[in-house]
Order: C-alpha cells, then structure tokens, then sequence
C-alpha cells in the first residue's frame, strides 16, 4: 500500500504484524485507526499501541468482547457526523449534532485535496458493478464475503 502513501505496509492477519509495526515505529505509537474492525484487525492495533495505551478509532462498530486493553480509548467516528446535524439512527449509530465537527471536516477537506492534487495520496481505484439498484445488493453482498480489496464500488443507477 506504499503506492497510496503508506510510509510501510503490514498485513494485520500476519501473526507477526504487531510486532513488526512496533518495530517499524520510531516511538510508541499513540494513535491507530482501524478501517477494518474485525476482531483480527482490533487485535492488531490494539496490540501495536504503546504500553501506555491510546487511542483507537475504528470506521464500524468495535465489539466489547474484542477489545484487549482498557489503556486504550476507542471511538467510532460516522461519516454523517461531517454535516453537523443530529444522525436519527438507533443505538450506537446514533450522534447529537455537533457543528464544530462541520468545521472542522471543512478545513480537514482542504488538507485531503491538497495531499491528492500532489499526488502524496491517492484512493482505491473504481470497480464498476452493473445492475442499476440491484447492483447496490450485489456490491453490498461482495463487501459482506471479503471480495473487495484495494477497490472502491461504484454503482451507476441509471442503467
């Protein structure tokens, strides 16, 4: 993943790969952000933090049982949170509106363009998967099996 900016990629299925990350480090790692979340993928970050904790961010939901450490903080950010409006959803997925997280996505937006217009970053490239609306399903289906790696799914709706 060096090639999308990654200074050094490590396989979090590797046995190893908390140990390679630590060693790899230049200090204690503090911070680690979880795109994953799967119990293999929280073990890793988990065990890649420094012996006095951190803090762990993971894009879905982190479940009690997996978590190894009370050291360590954990949340869950949503993407939804960016428009500072109350998120009407149930239980965990539900936020409060929070305008000063509108803000500050804005200015974290200009920081992301300007890492990508210099090429230091860049994203997955496209996977087109037809069917129109059914095509939401089946994509939702491939990311449900693991079929997806180093893409992103588009789905034209028109078709």
């Amino acid at each position: 993943m060096t090639s999308y900016g990654a200074v050094k990629s490590v396989p979090y299925t590797d046995p190893a790969s908390s140990e390679i990350i630590r060693r790899e480090a230049s200090g204690p790692i503090r911070h680690a952000i979880d795109c994953i979340t799967t119990p293999e993928s929280v073990k890793c970050c988990f065990a890649s933090l420094g012996r006095a904790g951190g803090r762990y961010v993971a894009l879905e939901y982190c479940d009690p049982s997996w978590r190894t450490r009370q050291a360590v903080q954990v949340s869950m950010p949503l993407a939804y949170e960016i428009f500072g409006r109350t998120v009407e959803l149930e239980g965990i997925y539900r936020r409060e509106a929070d305008p000063a997280k509108s803000e500050l996505i804005a200015s974290w937006r200009e920081d992301m363009q300007s890492l990508l217009n210099q090429g230091k970053i860049k994203p997955h490239p496209p996977k087109k998967v037809p069917g129109g609306w059914q095509g939401i399903i089946k994509g939702l289906d491939m990311l449900r099996k693991g079929e997806v790696h180093g893409q992103k799914l588009v789905v034209y709706i028109d078709e």
